[in-house]
């Protein structure tokens, strides 16, 4: 019942968090490739979720306090983001920071604290490349937010669930509201702190299964702008919903349900399979992945 109740109080922050962003004109315009968009929308989304997270410690699971300052300092970094665009550089270097600073303080070596760091940052940016499609990222973070619940010792993670489901009556199309920066980097960050978690407790394999078709997403654009004499850094609309799109749907809300399954075809086996098989599984998976949807080409 009190999941019930969080969803209902999230729903409730999430339209106040859009009357917020229209009052004070946080909106997000059209623009180009990029933002396609027909209308200004607010961005407030992020905002929203940090609310509701908040709300959630106080009400129902005390343990989510011990995430709101490194959460609350990637919300930060993504509202200024929104605001006035920050370099590239600032970004990796403060989630770095907090990526190191948060597994340094869970218990882990200052090595391996700077490995997972790098790890931090790539879920962040990972997420924030499949915010590009209405209900995309906050459909991807409710299969991923379930399957990261099932792991031992994970369980409160569940509790983002009812806040992403209250986010998704906002954002799926047409969108009234999206997640901003502020929002791909607050979400990547729980997951990122939900890897590290995972990875303390002995699951590492199972969360980098979990967390996949996005870390894959963001490695394949990496490899498709280089190999087509592209900055790795600039960004594109050949992401794999947006191959989803050009070559066989267009129907944005199917897109985001096939989205959710596919990520679903990741996460919820990784949760069951040994890790020898999970490693050849992924590989295989992705391989057809990315064939099928001719990845590695721009189109």
């Amino acid at each position: 019942m009190n999941y019930l109740y969080s969803f209902a109080l999230s729903t409730v922050l999430m339209y106040l968090s859009m009357v917020i962003g229209i009052h004070f004109g946080l909106l997000d315009k059209p623009k180009g490739l990029l933002k396609p968009h027909e209308k200004p929308i607010p961005f407030t989304g992020g905002l929203g979720i940090l609310l509701a997270l908040v709300l959630t410690a106080f009400l129902f699971n005390a343990e989510i306090f011990s995430y709101l300052f490194p959460l609350s300092i990637l919300w930060i970094l993504g509202f200024v983001d929104d605001l006035k665009g920050l370099s590239p550089k600032l970004r990796l270097l403060t989630e770095l920071v907090v990526g190191f600073g948060f597994s340094f303080f869970d218990g882990n070596s200052v090595i391996t604290s700077l490995i997972l760091a790098f790890v931090f940052a790539a879920i962040i940016n990972a997420f924030n490349m499949v915010d590009g499609m209405d209900g995309l990222c906050g459909g991807l973070s409710l299969v991923i937010a379930i399957a990261f619940s099932f792991i031992p010792g994970l369980g409160f993670f569940y509790w983002i669930v009812p806040i992403i489901g209250a986010f998704l009556i906002f954002n799926i199309a047409p969108a009234r509201m999206f997640l901003g920066d502020e929002g791909s980097y607050l979400l990547g960050g729980f997951f990122g702190i939900a890897f590290i978690k995972a990875f303390n407790f002995g699951f590492g394999l199972t969360a980098f299964g979990i967390l996949w078709l996005p870390l894959l997403d963001l490695t394949l654009g990496f490899l498709r702008r280089a190999l087509n004499g592209k900055s790795p850094f600039e960004g594109d609309r050949d992401h794999f919903y947006d191959k989803l799109k050009k070559l066989y749907i267009k129907n944005t809300r199917t897109i985001m349900v096939i989205s959710m399954a596919l990520a679903s075809i990741y996460a919820f086996p990784s949760l069951l399979m040994p890790n020898w098989f999970l490693l050849a599984y992924l590989l295989l998976v992705s391989i057809i992945q990315t064939t099928v949807l001719k990845s590695l080409k721009i189109t």
